[in-house]
């Protein structure tokens, strides 16, 4: 179970960063300087890391009673 928690963590953190990119870096590059390719690569990376947020959210979740809908 803490094995679960951690690496919700660690993705949670990397999708946070992703977002943030996508948010302050890719998108000024996009509308100010004409530069499209990096908002559609860290675009890309951050729905995959998001992806990847809720399946480790699912199994962190799994071993609590309760929710037994969704497994």
């Amino acid at each position: 179970m803490r094995k679960n928690a951690t690496q919700l963590r660690i993705i949670g953190i990397a999708e946070g960063i992703s977002f943030l990119v996508l948010l302050l870096i890719a998108m000024p590059l996009k509308h100010y300087f004409g530069f499209p390719m990096m908002v559609k690569v860290v675009g890309w990376m951050h729905g995959i890391l998001f992806i990847a947020y809720i399946g480790a959210v699912l199994l962190a979740i799994k071993p609590y009673d309760g929710i037994g809908f969704l497994f």
